[in-house]
């Protein structure tokens, strides 16, 4: 957004630009501003991820060592079939 004034010596309108066309490269302070929103929304996007999908999981009746042991049972499966070829 540009705002005007008058020059008093010519009379004539002057266009003062307000950071609008500074270019694409951001400021120091608006750019630590960003990467300190960036790190907080990864962190707690992460640190939220876990808690919620282990409460839909018990909400849904899974257990979480049955879990384990269906992935523990596929892995000696798997081995079991590499190792027989």
């Amino acid at each position: 957004m540009a705002t005007t004034s008058r020059d008093a010596s010519t009379g004539q309108i002057l266009q003062q630009a307000t950071g609008a066309t500074t270019g694409p490269k951001l400021p120091h302070t608006e750019m630590n501003v960003l990467k300190t929103m960036v790190a907080v929304i990864v962190c707690f996007v992460t640190f939220w991820t876990a808690p919620a999908i282990g409460n839909l999981l018990q909400l849904l009746g899974v257990s979480i060592l049955s879990l384990q042991d269906n992935v523990r049972a596929n892995t000696e499966y798997v081995q079991c079939l590499m190792y027989s070829s």
